[in-house]
């Protein structure tokens, strides 16, 4: 009897999933129906208005313009035709502005990352001031990039401003994604300015970051053995 049932049961499913794909098909038959029925009467419309030629004179502002009846109305139909396109994408505007503040969003991104990728081809280049330029206009539209303060960095050192250089990788030091590129640039600053202590500082912060960092493990055991440090360098 359970096999029975269960036999009725997948039959009466069967039975229903096919009764729906044949509501979809007569669905589709329908719609594919209208459709060519639309058509057998827009050309019959047209081979009616062709069978009985006449003229249409429009007078606007002094001017006078002539064409056949059948241009006319074809040129009506386009009009409707386009005004219901643009309708129809203006409701479908003013009905999502998370769609248009998507929109907005992507060209914005699309504007910054154009305005990185330049700004680190000139940054390359030597082009300090183009650097800089397309460092500020990617800053205004990445926010959250990491490679905007790295292109601004490198921006900075092209020019020479040093200030600019070490408040930029300090400002990458308070990230987890830049931090270490940050105490490199300033280690690599202090190195070139001759702050010894500080160098070391970096160096060591970075290496307890990342013990994996070959530039900080030999930077800190160099400054050591410099500083005459053996039991730290042991």
């Amino acid at each position: 009897c359970k096999d029975a049932a269960g036999g009725g049961g997948g039959a009466g499913f069967g039975s229903g999933a096919a009764a729906d794909r044949g509501h979809g098909r007569s669905g589709t038959m329908i719609r594919l129906l209208w459709r060519f029925l639309l058509l057998v009467a827009l050309a019959a419309g047209f081979a009616w208005l062709a069978d009985r030629p006449g003229t249409l004179t429009i007078r606007w502002l002094g001017r006078e313009i002539q064409m056949s009846f059948i241009a006319g109305v074809v040129l009506a139909v386009l009009a409707v035709v386009a005004i219901w396109f643009v309708w129809s994408l203006f409701r479908r505007l003013w009905h999502s502005p998370q769609a248009m503040g998507r929109w907005y969003s992507f060209r914005k991104n699309r504007k910054g990352y154009e305005s990185l990728s330049r700004g680190i081809i000139a940054a390359g280049a030597g082009d300090a001031a183009a650097a800089a330029r397309h460092a500020a206009i990617a800053g205004n539209a990445l926010a959250d990039e990491p490679l905007v303060n790295v292109l601004a960095a490198q921006a900075a050192q092209l020019k020479g401003d040093r200030a600019q250089v070490k408040r930029i990788f300090e400002e990458m030091t308070k990230s987890p994604d830049t931090e270490a590129l940050g105490l490199r640039g300033l280690f690599s600053e202090a190195r070139q300015a001759g702050d010894v202590a500080a160098a070391r500082r970096h160096a060591e912060r970075a290496l307890a970051l990342n013990p994996r960092l070959n530039w900080a493990s030999t930077a800190v055991l160099q400054l050591q053995s410099a500083a005459k440090d053996w039991n730290a360098a042991t």
